[in-house]
């Protein structure tokens, strides 16, 4: 079999020091050396685990530049970091950049154009026990806002990437790597690799890119079908849509509207020991891992992959030339294990599904040739032994776990590390303060100098916030009061709530677990038990609003006593109840003044007849307002 592979790694972006890394962890045959500046391998044997592995952090010690949120230093020092574009801006080859932990939010494209070299690549990674969160949920979906990777070389580790609204990495260079990163909630693509130049498969740009060890989920399109969304549609957990040589292996990837892992219009691509499930909401297509297509030769390899629970096959060729699947376990796929041509070679796979297959291939050795049936020890995805054939049964010897460690296939975590788990505990209201008890139940403290925040909510709106200083120790319980405005919460029964960690300062065990929510009755008249009023806020109504050949047209007002702060003011249009195309300006918008904004989201024809247009600001409620109740207006229109 191994002689049949082409893996694809003519050049591979690593750092030498990090070597020993790699061989600790793939039981391969390595043959290494220098070929025109890159660095060359040649493989043997297979991988040892199925699903995200562990990996070395970079030492702080070789850090060259230094970032966190709203960082205002020049020199990007570890005592003066700077911001983000900053740190861009001067990145060359060798760098390591250290993000510190925090949100950072971007309000146009990160573009990481720069190349680095096989020896000495770019590095962005978080610093070390600190997550650095890029979220993208201050803009509609569809807004072009991601991480632009267009350059050669470059590393990007150990980040979260989350509510991007389109996709939330893509990759257009050659020779990246993307490992141990989150990334959910994107509006399309949570990764994709796509180079839109030249010819099939794309040019030669987005090639021999690794995306491993990664954690993908939740990136839907659905309920939106406008600028390229398509109702759940084009939203993969992993594309690898151009180029060749691209690898994808040992990622989780889960609950993403269309495919968890489609290699469309790639060439070589090469799938391995991923854990893919449950994919496929409203109109995706729900496949687990889809090969390429529309090529004389695709030449894909999917291997050693568990794949399971998803609305439509496990495994599918989707009209892919000259495929292999090896060595592969589906298991509870809607539609079926697998779906192959004439030219697909099957071979060594465990199909545990209703219908175990579709169509007719170069088949060897496959569960579905024997006799009998397989039987699992254990179909509990939270079990070391989840998808693993029962001993005597007669398919041991083939399948995902033939060859590779059998690792909790559950997993959430991108590392093997002792980490911080920090939940609230305890809640309470009173005169205008909330105060709230919050205790690390992780098996690690809270990093060094960042703060434990809560935010505090009434009915689900934010209302203040409270903070005490890090780290706290593994066991260790803190309170948290308000270190916000206080908020006087009017009389009546309300829903108060404290969500610690809100903004994904760190990194946890748990990433699910940071609320506590409870009910409250308040007698008495007017002032919420006499809590203290609340400080001027702004006020946002859309004054006007207007349609002419498929753009919209609103005029906005701060009508408040403050100026919003530099938050993306956000209008969503919308006909006859149903939401169309959105648009927006970037804040602050002083108290008093107005803007007009347009259609920024594409435009829309309205058919002929009589309609509703409505413009809806702050739609998602990003600004908190004095008046939560008075953001659209409506009007009727007739089109001819």
């Amino acid at each position: 079999m191994i002689d049949k592979h082409k893996f694809g790694f003519n050049k591979i972006s690593i750092k030498i020091s990090q070597f020993d890394v790699i061989i600790k962890r793939l039981n391969w045959i390595f043959f290494v050396g220098l070929l025109g500046g890159s660095l060359v391998w040649a493989v043997g044997v297979h991988a040892k685990a199925i699903g995200p592995q562990s990996y070395a952090p970079t030492a702080i010690s070789e850090g060259t530049l230094f970032v966190k949120p709203n960082g205002s230093g020049e020199i990007c020092s570890r005592t003066n970091p700077c911001d983000i574009e900053t740190a861009v801006d001067k990145a060359s080859g060798g760098d390591v950049v250290f993000l510190r932990g925090g949100t950072y939010t971007l309000s146009k494209n990160l573009v990481l154009g720069m190349k680095g070299s096989a020896t000495n690549p770019i590095v962005f990674e978080s610093y070390p026990g600190e997550t650095a969160v890029f979220d993208g949920s201050q803009h509609p979906k569809g807004t072009q806002i991601m991480i632009h990777v267009n350059g050669k070389f470059i590393h990007i580790r150990g980040i979260k990437v989350k509510n991007m609204p389109r996709q939330g990495i893509w990759i257009y260079g050659s020779d990246n790597l993307v490992e141990g990163v989150r990334v959910q909630g994107s509006g399309l693509n949570g990764i994709q690799v796509y180079s839109p130049y030249g010819d099939y498969p794309y040019g030669t740009y987005g090639s021999r890119n690794i995306i491993r060890n990664n954690i993908v989920h939740d990136n839907s399109d659905a309920g939106v079908s406008t600028n390229g969304l398509r109702n759940g549609w084009n939203a993969d957990g992993i594309a690898i849509s151009s180029g060749r040589d691209n690898r994808v292996e040992n990622n989780l990837v889960y609950g993403n509207s269309d495919d968890g892992i489609d290699a469309w219009r790639s060439v070589k691509t090469y799938i391995g020991y991923n854990i893919v499930h449950s994919n496929g909401i409203a109109n995706g297509d729900g496949n687990g891992i889809k090969a390429g297509g529309n090529e004389t030769d695709s030449g894909t390899i999917i291997e050693h992959n568990l794949s399971y629970s998803n609305r439509a096959f496990g495994v599918t060729y989707n009209t892919g030339v000259n495929l292999k699947f090896f060595n592969n376990t589906t298991w509870n796929n809607k539609y079926g294990g697998y779906r192959f041509d004439s030219d697909t070679t099957v071979k060594h796979n465990i199909a545990g599904d209703a219908t175990k297959k579709r169509g007719s291939g170069i088949e060897v050795n496959n569960s579905w040739q024997r006799s009998g049936n397989v039987t699992f020890i254990s179909t509990d995805p939270s079990s070391s032994n989840f998808l693993v054939p029962k001993s005597g049964g007669g398919f041991e010897d083939i399948g995902a776990h033939v060859n590779a460690t059998n690792t909790n296939t559950n997993t959430t975590n991108n590392t093997a590390t002792s980490l911080p788990d920090v939940v609230v505990t305890e809640l309470s209201y009173a005169n205008g303060i909330f105060t709230s008890r919050v205790k690390n139940q992780g098996n690690a403290a809270t990093p060094s100098g960042v703060v434990i925040a809560v935010a505090y909510f009434v009915n689900g709106k934010y209302r203040t916030w409270g903070a005490v200083n890090g780290p706290l120790a593994a066991g260790a319980s803190a309170t948290v009061g308000t270190d916000g405005s206080p908020y006087a919460i009017p009389d009546g029964t309300h829903t108060i709530k404290a969500y610690v960690d809100d903004v994904d300062r760190f990194e946890e065990s748990n990433e699910n677990n940071n609320q506590l929510s409870q009910s409250i009755t308040l007698p008495g008249s007017g002032g919420g038990g006499g809590g203290t009023t609340t400080t001027s806020l702004p006020d946002l109504v859309v004054t006007q609003v207007s349609y002419a050949n498929g753009n919209f047209t609103s005029t906005i007002k701060n009508q408040g006593g403050a100026a919003t702060s530099d938050i993306f003011i956000s209008v969503e249009y919308l006909v006859d109840g149903k939401y169309t195309t959105w648009g927006g300006q970037q804040g602050p918008l002083a108290a008093g003044e107005s803007i007009t904004v347009g259609s920024q989201g594409g435009s829309y024809k309205i058919p002929s007849g009589n309609h509703t247009i409505t413009a809806f600001v702050d739609n998602l409620s990003r600004i908190k307002e004095s008046n939560e109740n008075n953001n659209r207006i409506s009007k009727s229109i007739t089109i001819p």
